[in-house]
């Protein structure tokens, strides 16, 4: 199937077109659950690419599912759960978080780890946690975030574009719902095949790209920026009624003291990518976080400074405009004029983490200084 943003050049109305369904994680959730319990195929090669315990898979290997499984108040609900069944006994069970949405980052599965969580799972299903096996995954949409979540095996959805999954199916029903899902997928990863140094910055204006793609591109673009092995990018989203913004915040080890640290914070308007003027609405925000409350030094003094040496520079692009922030702890906002392609605004991002290193380092030189006298 050729690879294309437009659902209308597609020849037949796709179901998740039609019920706005593909990002429902409930939805998706059960409609796995029914491939597993339905096709004995497709449940056993689920297990195999989803296992990490490499499960020996013999004649009376039996897999079944469950979706949506709550497990109380303070640990949530379980998106999916594989059940390894043999002579009627689960011995394996693999739980699975369906991230579908960028504001999810998988820490709910962390919580899943725990031991109360785990024996309350295995209680709902009537069996011993100590004899049982097992895995703990992650199934997301985004092939960019894999480093977000340390210990725990994650799988991106690209799996399922493999044409052996729709062979699986004996149910011509399940298959051609497969099939539409596959092609949702197709199109959802268009994108994160494209080549960002091939197009205009304007392609997150397409009509045809959603929210969450224009996601994937961000996530696309700040992967591909030059850092240190040691520099920190953590991926995030704000999402909201009337509002919905990719953010990635990076930090280095030189911006880091006893008494706090100082990390950027990118952001891009999802559902409006593009001031009135045209230019790109992608800010920059520069934040000091103190790391106690000790009135020494005190934190709105280290932002005049980090925004007095900021002011001070004079090497600053023409493209780069900076303005002085009073909010939360951001001390400076960057904008950018003028961007026309993805490498511009790539190019522009490298060179305000090469920018700002010296004055943060200054900054925190003047710290030291004051602490010496204010101990002497």
């Amino acid at each position: 199937m050729k690879h294309t943003l437009d659902a209308a050049n597609t020849n037949s109305l796709n179901i998740f077109d039609a019920l706005n369904c593909f990002y429902q994680k409930d939805v998706i959730a059960n409609m796995f659950a029914t491939f597993i319990n339905y096709s004995s195929e497709f449940a056993l090669q689920f297990l195999r690419d989803f296992s990490t315990l490499h499960v020996e898979i013999n004649a009376n290997t039996e897999v079944r599912a469950r979706s949506r499984m709550a497990l109380g108040k303070s640990m949530g609900i379980i998106d999916l759960v594989l059940l390894v069944v043999e002579d009627n006994q689960i011995n394996h069970i693999v739980v699975i978080e369906n991230i579908l949405n960028p504001d999810e980052n998988g820490k709910h599965t962390e919580c899943l780890q725990t031991d109360t969580a785990l024996e309350n799972l295995c209680t709902k299903l009537g069996v011993d946690h100590t004899t049982v096996f097992v895995d703990y995954v992650i199934l997301t949409l985004d092939p960019f975030g894999k480093d977000q979540v340390k210990n725990i095996h994650i799988v991106d959805y690209r799996t399922f574009l493999q044409d052996i999954w729709a062979n699986l199916f004996t149910n011509e029903s399940l298959k051609q719902l497969f099939l539409n899902f596959q092609e949702m997928l197709e199109r959802f990863y268009y994108v994160a095949d494209m080549s960002l140094e091939e197009h205009a910055i304007t392609l997150l204006a397409n009509p045809d790209l959603d929210e969450q793609q224009r996601h994937l591109l961000f996530k696309k673009l700040i992967c591909q920026i030059n850092v240190a092995e040691q520099d920190v990018i953590e991926m995030d989203a704000l999402q909201g009624a009337e509002e919905f913004k990719a953010i990635a915040r990076i930090a280095k080890p030189e911006w880091v003291i006893e008494y706090g640290h100082v990390y950027l914070e990118c952001v891009l308007d999802l559902l409006h990518p593009f001031e009135q003027n045209g230019e790109i609405a992608f800010l920059i925000y520069v934040y000091y976080q103190a790391n106690s409350k000790r009135k020494f030094p005190e934190v709105n003094e280290i932002r005049d400074w980090i925004y007095q040496l900021v002011s001070e520079e004079k090497e600053i692009l023409p493209q780069m405009h900076v303005d002085k922030l009073r909010t939360s702890h951001a001390v400076v906002q960057i904008s950018f004029a003028d961007i026309h392609t993805f490498n511009d605004l790539k190019d522009l991002l490298e060179y305000s983490m090469e920018w700002l290193t010296p004055i943060i380092v200054k900054t925190f030189g003047k710290v030291s200084e004051k602490n010496v006298i204010h101990r002497n």
